[in-house]
């Protein structure tokens, strides 16, 4: 048979007791506490992206003017090729190509090669600036997918 517990033995496992749990909850305290204050960087992190990005794309959407597909005049390569220097300076002097999503950069790439194809067709330089302009409203937010896949403004 067990001997029934003394008070001191009974203190001793009380007390035992209730410093492991109180380890424990420290212990998760601290967690949690860290988590919460990785999570609010990350977000202050990606608040300011937000905001340079939005300038980024600013500039960008000027850039594309021209492409944009209710304008018809046609595209000399001379006006071409300056374009396409403001859009290398754009992207790497300026430094705003690390602003751009994966797909926006694919999309980006995609219209600047088109853009120094001398006989490559207006029509199919608007519509890759116009793909590229549609995924910056997808990566800042102004489109949802439903809204990228209407046409707007020609009929």
């Amino acid at each position: 048979m067990d001997a029934p517990m003394t008070f001191n033995q009974t203190l001793f496992v009380t007390v035992l007791d209730k410093a492991i749990i109180g380890g424990l909850l420290l212990v998760a305290g601290f967690w949690l506490n860290r988590s919460i204050e990785l999570f609010k960087s990350q977000l202050e992190f990606r608040k300011q992206t937000a905001v340079a990005r939005e300038a980024a794309y600013r500039r960008l959407w000027a850039l594309t003017q021209i492409f944009s597909p209710s304008i018809r005049t046609d595209l000399p390569t001379e006006h071409r090729d300056e374009v396409a220097l403001s859009l290398r300076s754009w992207y790497y002097t300026d430094g705003n190509g690390i602003y751009l999503s994966r797909t926006a950069a694919d999309l980006f790439f995609k219209a600047r090669d088109l853009l120094k194809q001398p006989d490559e067709d207006a029509d199919r330089i608007r519509h890759a600036f116009s793909a590229l302009r549609t995924q910056m409203k997808l990566d800042v937010g102004v489109y949802d997918t439903a809204d990228a896949q209407t046409q707007i403004g020609l009929r």
